[in-house]
């Protein structure tokens, strides 16, 4: 298990990361591409407009606020004041977003819930310890509460070379992919007493391909055909508080 001086220098590393300057991934821009992943996210967790929501690492708020505009009662909780500082100004004077600048593993209070429905958009391979983050979540859950989380496929190559390639990427930063991959959650939740994991594969193109007109249908065509999960661009997992 990962120590508490470790946790809180990867913690300062992620907020130096995301606080230098703007990255166009993490702007809010409604987007086929988003609309996908907060369908797959909504549809494993079986999330519905009663539900009470926090979102984990909601960044500026890009999968935060198409939530909040679409009815979703969703709160947020990020490490970095800079992208809790952005969410707030890209809401606007028409929404009042309920975010918390915070760690998961340290929440204050009015944080821990509890919530109906854990979630997050590439969030679980930035932390540092998963089953101290998953039994951190399973607190704030009520019984029979689920998470749902979308998450690079780690045995998908493009990934790396993505990372390689991308100006202001780095592997420090990105490393824990490697950590989402099934057994390792496995054990994260069970350790934390979730259950009923689920698993799926999904997507193919990236978002400049994804968001053209027509795109989508293309993208689910080729997912039904595809043999080898390397070939899929990402992956949506569940777990069930009992």
């Amino acid at each position: 298990m990962t120590r508490p001086a470790d946790i809180r220098v990867h913690n300062e590393a992620q907020i130096g990361y995301y606080s230098r300057r703007i990255r166009h991934t993490i702007v809010p821009v409604l987007t086929p591409y988003v609309r996908r992943h907060l369908r797959e996210v909504l549809t494993e967790g079986r999330v519905d407009l009663a539900h009470r929501l926090l979102e984990v690492g909601c960044g500026m708020g890009r999968f935060t606020l198409p939530l909040l505009e679409a009815g979703y009662k969703v709160e947020g909780v990020d490490l970095a004041p800079f992208l809790i500082e952005r969410l707030r100004a890209e809401a606007g004077d028409g929404c009042v977003p309920v975010v918390h600048c915070c760690d998961v593993l340290d929440a204050p209070e009015q944080v821990t819930g509890p919530f109906d429905r854990v979630v997050g958009f590439f969030t679980l391979h930035h932390m540092p310890d998963l089953p101290r983050v998953f039994a951190a979540m399973a607190r704030m859950l009520k019984p029979d509460g689920v998470l749902a989380f979308a998450e690079p496929n780690p045995f998908n190559p493009l990934y790396y070379l993505q990372i390689a390639l991308t100006p202001g990427m780095t592997w420090a930063a990105e490393k824990g992919l490697l950590s989402i991959r099934r057994p390792i959650v496995e054990q994260a939740v069970r350790a934390s007493g979730l259950c009923d994991l689920t698993w799926r594969f999904y997507g193919v193109f990236p978002p400049f391909l994804t968001n053209l007109p027509g795109m989508a249908t293309v993208e689910r065509a080729i997912e039904r055909l595809l043999p080898v999960k390397a070939l899929i661009a990402f992956q949506v997992l569940s777990a069930r508080k009992p």
